[in-house]
């Protein structure tokens, strides 16, 4: 039976890959984790509540496929889970996932787990062990594109101070093979370019041809990072698109006939398998991501005539739609 993968690394916490990638994040201010995420027509509901603490956490993992449950896991932990995936990790046409998290007793130190299907059982890949080197204190970040993993963390030098480190950074790339999470290549910065992507490309058009119909919001911010989409998250009365840091620029269209909120993202480029991301609640259909010249496009598309009220915010991950 041809299994559906669900990826991890690990460093000192938990990293639930959720992406084509559709990915998730916790607030950094609090101390539990819960979201769901839909690839390839599996839905991930991803759960993480305290149990003792923060620092002892109950992880539950849910797998289904037409309404009916596949798998399920339940584990006590000691990281709390930040960020999740659904995407295929090892080409093999089904989604693993993925979930990045932290230790709470640890300083910070980062994990990165992946996770997949099994018969009627879930397993989990961790990162290799030790592979940090000299001046590691964690605050790891994790990014997730195509079938590759790069881990990002700063190196200090000794006698610098919690919070300040002075000798860069490092990365470690890997891979996730044959129920393993590999290391791919270190110490450099690894190259996670995303293939060109199309579909909403015929919106730059649409959005010139119906200036009448078309509320434009510009929202300037101070400059940062390349934005690079991840993943799409929907929750109960909000969709988070997920990128790899918080999107400095962007600008809204609000189309008509039929209904959608277009997202310039200038710069941006999107690391997601998909094109097209089913959402079916909040009174949206879909979202669809393309590139244009200069710029990333991602639609939502409306279930009725016209689009339901809504704001954008940016987030430390990108942007929230909330419904």
């Amino acid at each position: 039976m041809k299994r559906m993968m669900i990826t991890s690394v690990h460093s000192v916490g938990i990293c639930l890959m959720l992406a084509a990638v559709p990915q998730a994040h916790a607030s950094g201010h609090g101390c539990s984790f819960k979201e769901t995420l839909r690839q390839s027509g599996y839905q991930f509901d991803v759960s993480s509540r305290p149990a003792a603490g923060c620092a002892v956490q109950v992880i539950e993992v849910a797998v289904r496929q037409g309404g009916k449950t596949l798998a399920k896991l339940k584990s006590d932990v000691d990281f709390l889970a930040e960020t999740a995936w659904a995407t295929d990790l090892d080409g093999d046409s089904r989604p693993e996932l993925a979930v990045a998290s932290r230790s709470v007793r640890s300083g910070g130190q980062g994990t990165f787990d992946v996770y997949w299907f099994e018969g009627n059982s879930l397993r989990r890949a961790t990162l290799p062990v030790n592979e940090e080197g000299p001046g590691y204190r964690g605050h790891d970040k994790f990014l997730v594109a195509g079938h590759k993993i790069e881990r990002t963390f700063p190196v200090y030098r000794d006698g610098d101070p919690d919070g300040r480190p002075s000798n860069g950074s490092r990365s470690i790339l890997y891979q996730y093979r044959a129920g393993r999470i590999v290391n791919i290549k270190s110490d450099e910065s690894a190259d996670m370019a995303a293939p060109a992507l199309a579909p909403a490309a015929r919106e730059s058009a649409e959005a010139s041809a119906t200036t009448s119909q078309t509320e434009e919001r510009p929202t300037a911010m101070a400059a940062t990072a390349r934005p690079i989409i991840q993943g799409i998250t929907s929750g109960q009365a909000y969709i988070d698109i997920r990128a790899n840091g918080r999107i400095t620029e962007y600008k809204l269209l609000t189309l008509a006939r039929p209904a959608r909120l277009a997202i310039d993202i200038p710069g941006g480029r999107s690391a997601m398998a998909d094109q097209v991301v089913p959402i079916g609640q909040n009174g949206i259909k879909r979202v669809r991501i393309g590139d244009n010249p200069g710029f990333l496009r991602v639609v939502l598309d409306a279930r009725q005539a016209k689009f339901p009220a809504h704001t954008v915010t940016a987030t430390e991950q990108g942007l929230r739609i909330a419904f």
